[in-house]
């Protein structure tokens, strides 16, 4: 007793925050999974153990500070206000293919990956009015979608021997563009999910962290 009496007294209040601020740095800036920043996190929360709480942050890069309100809020859904291209080819056979940053999707995109992967990040992208469709073909590979809240999610696409994984937020709003998702997956993985703040976001809601 007297030595867990110890241990309690190791830990202090900011040394356990500031060792999930560290986390929350990681996570956002692509340094750590999302099991894996759950599961370094409930250790953050629970364990008693200074040296336990010093490891789990240890083989992480140090944290450099950012504009907090750059950091902490998702950046709001952006609209093509210009010229609009109303069909689009995407092809990923045994490679890789990443849109990401500042882009204009069309109005059309179909989406072919076999043997390969396709990474499609959405939270920067300037989108038509209305509906945007993505017609997906995957074989054999593996697609990612990240679509920021504010964003109608659509997804009808089907899985052959395959996964479709939708952690999308579902907010539906009329006056919102809408990413309206089709096609099939054949023996490989389709992944809708939030962008990693947004993501954080409900691993801490979760863990019942503010």
């Amino acid at each position: 007793m007297p030595e867990r009496k110890e241990l309690d007294l190791g830990i202090s209040k900011y040394a356990r925050e500031k060792v999930i601020e560290h986390l929350k740095y990681s996570f956002s800036h692509d340094y750590l999974e999302e099991i894996d920043f759950e599961k370094r996190l409930k250790i953050a929360l629970n364990t008693n153990n200074k040296q336990d709480l010093n490891a789990i942050v240890e083989d992480l890069p140090e944290v450099i500070e950012e504009n907090k309100n750059e950091q902490d809020h998702s950046p709001s859904v952006h609209i093509n206000k210009g010229v609009i291209q109303q069909n689009r080819k995407i092809m990923s056979i045994l490679g890789s293919v990443k849109r990401k940053g500042v882009w204009k999707p069309p109005k059309n995109l179909q989406m072919v990956v076999v043997l390969g992967d396709a990474h499609l990040d959405f939270t920067q992208a300037e989108f038509p009015p209305g509906t945007t469709e993505i017609d997906i073909s995957c074989v054999l590979g593996s697609t990612e979608i990240i679509v920021p809240q504010g964003v109608n999610i659509e997804n009808h696409c089907i899985s052959i021997l395959g996964e479709v994984n939708d952690k999308s937020v579902r907010n539906q709003n009329p006056y919102n563009p809408t990413l309206k998702l089709i096609g099939k997956v054949v023996l490989g993985s389709l992944e809708i999910k939030p962008p990693r703040v947004g993501l954080m976001s409900r691993i801490l809601k979760k863990l019942g962290i503010d």
